[in-house]
């Protein structure tokens, strides 16, 4: 009614986009880049880099809002 509506396609285009982008981040660093950087932390330095790459996941998803 106030023109402030987005047609469904174009939003279910975007979140395809940011989930595919989201998705490809946390297998290039869940697969190839922290298993060397892990391998010599103890439990809480694996932690905070694994939550480093948490985050890049969720900011790239946030993006889609």
């Amino acid at each position: 009614k106030q023109g402030e509506y987005v047609p469904l396609e174009e939003v279910q285009t975007r979140w395809a986009y940011h989930v595919g982008q989201a998705a490809a981040l946390l297998r290039k660093r869940l697969e190839n880049e922290l298993p060397p950087v892990l391998s010599g932390l103890d439990a809480v330095g694996i932690r905070k880099e694994l939550s480093k790459a948490v985050d890049e996941f969720a900011a790239i998803l946030h993006e889609g809002g």
